[in-house]
């Protein structure tokens, strides 16, 4: 697995498991009736941390490990070449950004479309919070099958 692929699965795993522990705690706010700013926040500022921090964390893991994988089954270090970046993967790249931001939209859309009907503030930050980890992970799925694909 090239490095811009195993960082896509890395960025990858990480919204995946921060949508599924946002989720439920939405949920939990909305049926416990403590959908309320200062919850909200906490739970965006949670998810904004957590996807920094355990994006670098899962991605550094990830290319240590396969350092070390690699390593210990050829006995010769990983070559340099794999660490560079060509068209190709910018190209990959470009591409996945323009089906995230494509998905955002959408979702920003919906956001303000709960704001037009009358509804309080919290629904659009919570859809708009949601529409990002959602666009994130499309993003990175359509750059993994790209990759796959070689376009």
């Amino acid at each position: 697995m090239a490095f811009q692929e195993r960082n896509t699965v890395a960025s990858l795993t990480v919204s995946s498991l921060l949508l599924a522990f946002f989720g439920p705690r939405i949920t939990t706010m909305l049926l416990n009736d403590a959908f309320l700013a200062e919850n909200l926040f906490q739970l965006w500022l949670i998810v904004i941390v957590g996807m920094i921090l355990g994006t670098i964390a899962v991605t550094i893991l990830a290319n240590i490990v396969h350092g070390a994988v690699y390593m210990a089954s050829t006995q010769q270090e990983p070559d340099s070449l794999e660490y560079e970046e060509d068209e190709r993967d910018q190209l990959i790249e470009l591409k996945g950004t323009r089906v995230a931001y494509v998905v955002f939209s959408f979702g920003v859309f919906f956001a303000m479309l709960s704001f037009v009907i009358n509804q309080s503030p919290l629904p659009m930050f919570a859809l708009l919070i949601a529409s990002g980890l959602v666009a994130q992970m499309v993003g990175n799925v359509s750059r993994l099958f790209r990759y796959r694909a070689g376009a």
